[in-house]
């Protein structure tokens, strides 16, 4: 079984997915007792659907198959670190093993995926997480991963 390694997200490694944000780059605003960090203008540019999603997984973990979506994906880290996996915008069938990255997504940040990249559901680091997604797109597909399926894992274990 091949096994890769969740890197933290940066703008420079998930360019070719998407769009990716840390919150806390932004100025705050803020009042007593609170603070607030928010993107300048719109992240998503079409009407989309809302969720929150809970995954009591975490890493190490098997992934053996993806989805992609034909609109864009907005995912937005919770309170506890988290893994996304995500491969190449392929107009293929289903996602190549040899094409699959995972990154660790802090809270405050967020990544706008682009139509056609596939992913997964996020993953604990270090135990269960909480995230909200947006979905634009009005057909999805989930395709086994060619080639087998990975272990994912941290790069210090």
């Amino acid at each position: 079984m091949k096994e890769i390694y969740a890197v933290d997200a940066r703008k420079e490694a998930c360019g070719r997915y998407g769009t990716f944000i840390k919150l806390t780059d932004y100025e705050a605003f803020s009042g007593t007792g609170w603070e607030c960090w928010m993107t300048e203008g719109i992240c998503i540019d079409q009407s989309a659907g809302i969720g929150i999603c809970h995954c009591d997984s975490v890493q190490p973990f098997i992934l053996d198959k993806m989805k992609k979506s034909d609109g864009q994906k907005l995912i937005i880290c919770g309170t506890q670190r988290m893994i996304l996996t995500v491969a190449g915008r392929e107009d293929s069938l289903s996602p190549g093993i040899d094409s699959i990255e995972a990154f660790i997504l802090n809270p405050g940040e967020i990544i706008l995926l682009q139509p056609g990249v596939w992913y997964d559901i996020c993953r604990g680091v270090t135990g269960p997480v909480d995230y909200f997604e947006l979905l634009s797109g009005r057909n999805e597909i989930c395709s086994q991963i060619e080639g087998g399926s990975l272990r994912i894992v941290l790069k210090n274990e």
